[in-house]
């Protein structure tokens, strides 16, 4: 799973990200907030705002997948293959290449 870096902003660009990823209009985020909807606006230009967004977003994915019915079983099984077949990987005493 990829990293997901924590990013530094204030707390109304982190406000801002949130109600974004949530599907919230810039009218219904000025609203809300109290911001006039111009703040907002130039909030959401900003690009650590965007890079935010997409970072939340990505959690968000991460998250739904994770929490389907099923997945994490089927996760849970599949690391423990790859960690048999690794294991296996790396015990091979083998010295020639084997053709297949």
């Amino acid at each position: 799973m990829e990293n997901f870096p924590t990013c530094r902003l204030r707390s109304r660009h982190q406000q801002v990200a949130r109600m974004l990823v949530s599907d919230h209009s810039q009218t219904q985020i000025a609203n809300a907030l109290g911001y006039h909807k111009s703040t907002v606006s130039r909030l959401v230009r900003d690009p650590s705002v965007a890079t935010e967004v997409e970072r939340l977003r990505e959690i968000a994915d991460v998250y739904v997948v994770a929490g389907a019915p099923g997945v994490s079983e089927k996760l849970k099984d599949a690391a423990h293959k790859s960690v048999e077949v690794l294991v296996g990987i790396i015990s091979d005493e083998r010295t020639e290449p084997e053709i297949m």
